[in-house]
């Protein structure tokens, strides 16, 4: 049972308590009040005749002969009758008043009702307790106060088991006015009880990815900035020089330069809508269950590798996944172990514990510690010194890990027993898939 289910159980309970006591206590003031000279008369009136019939039965009985006549007519009355002796009646805690030993006498303890008749010397024939509704009605005046009441604890019933759920309900909206109005580190405290919990872990959720998002977003375009200033001023340098010189081989040299920044610039736009579309997109949706190990051969026929490559992929292997993310995947981690080993590049597409893994390591320099998790920022080159022909642009590893990270998988990278860097990519078991052989 939920904190909120809870409080609705306690405040109905307690509730449906004080509505009894209540319904009690309105009750019992409506006899109070009700007991008057009036509906003393009305209360003789209804029992005088047949109180009066029994003593006149049993006037001329014998005391033996009279407990008889009592027991015979119990079943009879619906409210229970007795024969009393005058010292008895008069030790009974409902006898308020002196007893009239000549005529019908009523009482009233607050509760019920007790009638008594003479049937002789000093003893009498008592009916009660008994209470009778044509007496003390249950008139509109009680039914008003007894409705009041109701309704009133109802209320707070109700107040008191709702109050918490709109106080948190209102803690979300106004996180949510904050976000909208551009406080990306609005959160909501979570509190206890399931309903209203995943609510406020999915609008912290909600808030932190937004967060992510537009840091993500902001980083990479401070990056981009930067990073095109490079490629513009060369083509600017290189235009100037066709401008003004007439030599062949400065005017081939500065279409060269043209031509390689262009290229440049086309790759990083490139890079940057699959980076941008790995970030922001939803987990894909046009999935299919794709051949890795064909996908793995077709990507390094294409890029030409000048090392020795092997590729072990497991045959039969597929994974369920959009083809361009795991084509954009595997091909960015492979440019980037044929542009930094010496002479040798392992690539393995293994299935491991369940899931499919991929591993690209090279016989380069390797990666330092301290580096292995800045390699994956925008734009980011371990040499700044290098040209974008030896370094790269910066972008590839950051594509890998928005992709692999869309479809929940993981990136890791560590040492090669080849000498340089080896990266792992695992993606969940769920998206193992089997093709044809």
């Amino acid at each position: 049972m939920t904190s909120i289910q809870a409080r609705f159980a306690l405040a109905f309970i307690v509730a449906g308590f004080l509505v009894s006591i209540g319904f009690d206590w309105i009750m019992d003031w409506r006899f109070q009040t009700a007991y008057d000279a009036e509906t003393e008369h009305k209360l003789q009136t209804v029992l005088g005749g047949p109180m009066r019939g029994v003593a006149e039965a049993m006037r001329e009985r014998s005391p033996r002969e009279q407990d008889q006549l009592v027991e015979e007519l119990r079943p009879a009355f619906s409210e229970p009758i007795s024969l009393m002796s005058l010292d008895e009646l008069s030790e009974e805690s409902f006898v308020d008043h002196p007893i009239d030993p000549h005529q019908l006498t009523t009482f009233f303890d607050g509760d019920f009702f007790f009638v008594t008749q003479p049937v002789g010397r000093d003893r009498f024939v008592v009916v009660g307790p008994t209470i009778t509704p044509s007496v003390v009605p249950y008139d509109a005046v009680s039914l008003g106060i007894f409705s009041a009441w109701v309704l009133g604890i109802t209320s707070l019933a109700t107040w008191y088991a709702v109050a918490p759920v709109i106080a948190r309900v209102r803690r979300v909206r106004d996180a949510a006015r904050r976000l909208a109005s551009g406080d990306l580190d609005a959160r909501v405290h979570q509190g206890q009880g399931r309903t209203l919990a995943e609510l406020e872990h999915d609008f912290n959720s909600m808030a932190t990815r937004m967060n992510q998002l537009v840091s993500g977003q902001e980083e990479l375009l401070r990056a981009v900035c930067h990073e095109v200033r490079t490629p513009i001023a060369r083509i600017r340098f290189s235009v100037e020089n066709l401008l003004e010189s007439t030599e062949q081989h400065t005017r081939a040299r500065s279409n060269d330069i043209i031509d390689r920044s262009l290229t440049e610039l086309e790759e990083m736009a490139s890079q940057l809508t699959h980076a941008l579309r790995a970030r922001t997109a939803p987990q894909p949706s046009n999935l299919q269950t794709v051949d890795v190990g064909a996908i793995a051969a077709d990507q390094v026929s294409q890029l030409e590798p000048t090392c020795d490559v092997t590729i072990d992929a497991q045959p039969g292997l597929g994974l369920v996944s959009e083809t361009s993310d795991f084509s954009r995947t595997f091909s960015n981690l492979a440019r980037n172990a044929f542009r930094h080993a010496r002479s040798r590049v392992a690539i393995s597409i293994r299935c491991e514990e369940g899931s499919v893994v991929l591993r690209v390591e090279d016989d380069g320099s390797g990666i330092r510690l301290e580096d292995r998790e800045v390699i994956f920022e925008p734009f980011r080159r371990l040499d700044e010194s290098r040209s974008t022909d030896t370094g790269g642009i910066g972008l590839g590893l950051t594509v890998v890990r928005s992709a692999v990270s869309r479809q929940e998988g993981t990136v890791s990278v560590d040492d090669s027993s080849l000498g340089g860097a080896r990266f792992v990519v695992r993606w969940p078991e769920s998206m193992t898939g089997r093709v044809p052989v």
